[in-house]
């Protein structure tokens, strides 16, 4: 799915049932982290959950990309919890005038050792065809 800025949003998330109706007025800023703490994952002592079970994927979850960002930044994971959040006017990260790519979250992940993780590939064509 491609669309632009944030009304091109709604009418996205609408269409895959991500918000229904008028969306909830939000109080507090989703995007405050100052609260939030996280795990020393350098540590290599740290006891790891268990790989989740595919057949307990989410349900309705979609990674929302700017696509005139790069690398990792403008990347978000919206769900049905967070979509009327993510789309209000005074919280959104999304510019009207960039356009963007949403696609069905991939369950279960990738992992690594336990962790998710993503490949890149490279490559590279000489001039002589080698």
């Amino acid at each position: 799915h491609c669309f632009r800025g944030l009304d091109g949003f709604e009418s996205f998330a609408r269409k895959v049932k991500l918000i229904e109706g008028d969306k909830p007025k939000q109080e507090t800023d989703p995007f405050d982290v100052s609260s939030l703490s996280y795990p020393d994952i350098t540590d290599k002592n740290i006891d790891l959950p268990a790989a989740p079970d595919p057949s307990e994927g989410p349900d309705n979850l979609w990674v929302v990309k700017d696509a005139m960002a790069n690398g990792a930044g403008g990347v978000w994971v919206v769900g049905p919890e967070n979509a009327a959040t993510f789309g209000a006017t005074q919280s959104t990260p999304l510019y009207p005038e960039h356009k963007y790519v949403a696609q069905r979250y991939a369950w279960p992940p990738v992992l690594f050792d336990g962790r998710k993780c993503h490949v890149r590939c490279y490559a590279l064509l000489t001039s002589d065809g080698r």
